[in-house]
């Protein structure tokens, strides 16, 4: 009685789990908290203890927390959405965002990701991935960051992008509901998008 059976239950278990985060997920759209979900039972899966929306500061609320006792890991979704008022330079702004989420929560983890659905590839900027000697790199980041996030952000990226690390990107197959982790090599080609 394998096949249908096991899968009957395991499908009951995952809405169940699904349920218990859903009182979590309230304002949170129905597309954001299925990549939520995915990432966090792949991350569950590794033998992580998992929360979402939890907040790592007082302030800011992580999309998913998962910690093994030994290490770590934050991830925050980045579904692609650009406001309107944005759409002339949705690249652009993407990048300041991943600059922004970086900032906000990478110094807070031993790891940290940004997950995106596998048909969505942002670019990622060179700045997050290894130290820089260049101020002009890092005022440059910091005045697109001012320009999409305000003055605070951009005053944020000037003191912190030189501590703070993008360890990779989760790719997230929402059909499937797999995960497909990318870093080093492969993080670095995403730069030159």
């Amino acid at each position: 009685m394998g096949g249908l059976a096991s899968r009957g239950w395991q499908a009951e278990a995952e809405k169940a789990e699904e349920t218990s985060w859903d009182s979590k997920l309230l304002g949170v759209s129905r597309f954001h908290a299925r990549l939520q979900y995915i990432v966090a039972s792949y991350l569950k899966e590794k033998g992580y203890s998992v929360d979402v929306e939890h907040c790592v500061d007082g302030t800011h609320y992580a999309d998913v927390y998962a910690d093994n006792g030994k290490e770590t890991v934050i991830v925050e979704v980045e579904t692609g959405y650009v406001p309107p008022i944005f759409i002339e330079r949705a690249e652009e702004y993407l990048w300041a965002r991943t600059i922004v989420k970086t900032i906000k929560y990478a110094c807070l983890a031993s790891e940290f990701y940004i997950a995106t659905p596998s048909y969505v590839k942002i670019a990622v900027p060179s700045i997050l991935l290894k130290p820089t000697d260049s101020y002009d790199e890092v005022l440059s980041a910091s005045r697109l960051v001012g320009l999409y996030f305000g003055e605070r952000w951009a005053e944020e990226t000037l003191k912190r992008v030189h501590e703070c690390r993008l360890t990779g990107l989760m790719l997230v197959n929402i059909s499937r509901r797999e995960v497909k982790v990318l870093k080093d090599r492969e993080l670095r080609a995403l730069t030159a998008l």
